[in-house]
């Protein structure tokens, strides 16, 4: 989302603004405080139409509002770094720096979480312990001082809501508890996973389902999102807030990306390297059909030393070569592959090979393009890989896309990304159980 009028500080230094939200990038790049006003300071008026004008009144009024310095803003003692913190947050996990799409899971972290988290410590505490968490996992550091003071403030509050018969059945308390059980998953810590899903199970029960939730459904997303996550974690799933098996193999994040390819057309440069990757996935998407097939005719799973009869994949080797995204999805294809021969050894090798590339690769140009492409590699390489820490790096990598892409009242994105990853584990698992019967059998 951008805003219709530059901001304030540009405004006044008289500089080129790319109007972004929460901050521009001068203002980012310079280390100011951005805002956006609909009447100058200087009581000049912005000339724009009564609806851009009343749309930057309401925006101007929340984010005005979310970094303010003065500890009247906020609803615990005042420390210089909340600012930051929430910044973090609102850009990281509400990926405020991107346009969103109205009800989307990042837009109603930055509308829904932040309105109730200005007016409530449990709530802002969580939010600056997910805040603090964003930032450790991004430097790959333990977490710091400051992310385990907020992570105990909400664990307190969190207590103290809990003795309330009233507060404890409140959206407010599921929504404080699902970042504690989030970077719980994403720092690989399952008994302090365990117990927040447990305790989310146990309100969730009390409450009536997770369709019960209001906050227009965030809780309930929040809790799948959740769910996905310790499944990648801990290749296991946590029995609570699970979304549907898939019926294999599912064709729903494939038909995603190549929807998008095909609106990119008119809007992107580069024809070709689209082409490319429109190429790439509709092998992956006829590979799949022609195996659902072959699944509803009831035919007998090829084994391992016919590898499903698959067509030789067409790859452009030397595209692949001078564009990384390309060469991304070119890894997570024969990753893809690879999984279906039923072959292991050179899966480890394509997959650290995929984590090189896409740490290369820039997240802003996925997200704001390829959102869809960015989580089908990066979960595929999820599926592959056998260490915890690799898998959680695959979807840390790529969260942002989800809660860019899973909008309320449309299809399920969550559903697409479950149904992609879940499949493509059983796969591996099947991999990894004829590799045991057959070291039991050299054994005998």
């Amino acid at each position: 989302m951008i805003m219709p009028i530059a901001c304030e500080p540009c405004h006044r230094r008289k500089r080129r603004c790319d109007r972004g939200i929460p901050s521009c990038g001068l203002c980012v790049k310079t280390s100011r405080y951005c805002f956006y006003s609909a009447d100058r300071p200087d009581g000049s008026q912005c000339q724009r139409n009564p609806a851009s004008k009343e749309l930057v009144t309401n925006l101007d009024s929340r984010w005005k509002s979310q970094f303010l310095r003065s500890s009247a803003s906020y609803p615990v003692p005042f420390r210089g770094y909340m600012p930051r913190l929430i910044r973090c947050f609102c850009e990281g996990v509400g990926v405020s720096r991107l346009p969103v799409k109205r009800n989307s899971t990042a837009y109603q972290l930055q509308t829904i979480w932040m309105t109730s988290a200005l007016n409530d410590p449990c709530l802002f505490h969580a939010m600056l312990f997910a805040g603090s968490s964003y930032l450790d996992l991004l430097r790959g550091a333990r977490p710091s001082p400051i992310t385990l003071l907020h992570q105990s403030e909400a664990i307190k509050h969190i207590n103290e809501r809990l003795s309330d018969p009233v507060l404890a059945l409140d959206d407010t308390t599921f929504l404080a508890i699902s970042p504690l059980t989030l970077f719980a998953e994403l720092n690989g810590d399952r008994a302090a996973a365990d117990i927040h899903t447990a305790g989310l199970q146990r309100l969730a029960i009390l409450r009536g389902g997770l369709d019960k939730l209001g906050h227009e459904g965030l809780p309930s997303v929040l809790i799948s999102v959740n769910t996905i996550v310790y499944s990648i974690a801990f290749d296991s799933d946590p029995g609570f807030g699970l979304l549907p098996y898939p019926n294999p193999p599912p064709l729903g994040l494939e038909a995603r990306v190549l929807n998008a390819v095909a609106n990119s057309y008119s809007s992107k440069g580069n024809m070709i390297l689209w082409l490319l990757i429109e190429d790439l996935f509709y092998q992956v998407q006829n590979i799949k059909r022609r195996l659902l097939s072959e699944t509803s005719a009831g035919s007998v799973a090829p084994s391992s030393h016919d590898p499903l009869h698959l067509p030789n994949s067409r790859i452009d080797e030397k595209a692949a070569s001078v564009d990384p995204i390309y060469h991304c999805c070119c890894l997570g294809f024969q990753i893809f592959l690879t999984m279906l021969a039923g072959v292991r050894y050179p899966l480890d090798a394509l997959v650290s090979s995929l984590k090189a590339c896409l740490a290369l690769t820039d997240d802003e140009l996925w997200l704001r393009h390829l959102p869809a492409a960015y989580s089908w590699v990066c979960l595929t390489g999820a599926a592959a890989a056998d260490h915890p820490r690799l898998r959680l790096w695959f979807y840390f990598k790529q969260g942002s896309a989800v809660r860019l892409l899973h909008v309320k009242d449309e299809p399920s994105f969550l559903v697409d990304l479950w149904s992609h990853f879940h499949w493509l584990r059983s796969l591996r698992r099947n991999q990894e159980l004829a590799l045991s019967s057959q070291s039991e059998l050299v054994i005998l």
